[in-house]
C-alpha cells in the first residue's frame, strides 16, 4: 500500500498500477486506509489516457469506503476536477458528475 503511495508521488502511473495488483485490500483492517490505497490508485489511473473509467471506478469505491476522507482531500478533487475537465460533457458519466456534485465542483 505504501509503496503505491510514494509511486504515485514520484509520478510513476504505471509504477501505481504494477503495484497495486499485489495489494490485499481486504487485509487491511482500516476502511479509511482502504479508501486511501483506492484514492491513490485512482489518481494514478486518471495519469494514464485510456484508464479513465477505471480511476473513476476506484474513486468511487474510496468515496463509498470513507466519503468525507475522500470528498474533501484536495489531492482526490483535482483528480476528479481534472477528469471532468478532460472528458467530454455527453461521454463524462453519471459516476463521475454525481462525484463532482458531492463535491461540490462544478461539471462544465
Amino acid at each position: 500500500m505504501w509503496r503505491v503511495a510514494l509511486a504515485l508521488e514520484l509520478g510513476e502511473p504505471g509504477r501505481v498500477v504494477e503495484l497495486a495488483r499485489d495489494v490485499d485490500v481486504a487485509a487491511i483492517p482500516s476502511a479509511g486506509r482502504q479508501a486511501a490505497f483506492y484514492g491513490d490508485m485512482g489518481r494514478g489511473l486518471a495519469t494514464i489516457r485510456g484508464r479513465e473509467a477505471q480511476a473513476v471506478e476506484a474513486l468511487h469505491r474510496a468515496e463509498v469506503l470513507a466519503p468525507q476522507r475522500i470528498r474533501t482531500s484536495p489531492f482526490v478533487r483535482e483528480t476528479v476536477s481534472d477528469l471532468m475537465r478532460r472528458a467530454r460533457r455527453d461521454a463524462i458519466g453519471r459516476e463521475l458528475r454525481g462525484m463532482a456534485y458531492r463535491m461540490g465542483l462544478a461539471a462544465s
